[in-house]
């Protein structure tokens, strides 16, 4: 792991302040960001396939998974893409509604399907989020 010497002031966004943590002797210079967040991106997630479906064969994946989470699970989808992370993002109108498809693994034709919370992909990083009373 190497550490660099950064400002953080450009990367805060708008309405944010930086504040140095306290109650323990710093062994490196740490920041904390503190503010109100918007949670975005609740309603996505990423649908993994097995086997893995070829990407030029996506138009055909797509179809099939409107027609599972329409007709089948009468649940709306708002919009359906190409993923580099599995095999499509899918994005459910409410949050609520893509809560119903996580965790169990679903029979899809020939193929084994899980579905996961965008955020909870290869790729994730751990950050530990503080949130502050009245702000959601």
């Amino acid at each position: 792991m190497a550490n660099w010497v950064v400002d953080p002031l450009p990367h805060v966004p708008a309405g944010f302040t930086l504040e140095d943590p306290v109650l323990r002797p710093p062994l490196r210079h740490e920041v904390c960001v503190t503010g109100c967040y918007t949670l975005y991106n609740e309603d996505l997630a990423i649908i993994k396939l097995q086997p893995s479906v070829h990407k030029e064969d996506f138009e055909h994946l797509k179809t099939a998974l409107r027609t599972f989470f329409h007709d089948v699970h009468q649940v709306c989808t708002t919009e359906i893409q190409p993923c580099a992370l599995g095999d499509a993002y899918v994005r459910f109108s409410s949050s609520l509604e893509r809560e119903r498809f996580l965790g169990p693994v679903f029979k899809f034709g020939n193929y084994a399907m899980s579905i996961i919370k965008h955020d909870e992909a290869e790729n994730a990083r751990s950050l530990i989020w503080i949130v502050l009373p009245g702000c959601y």
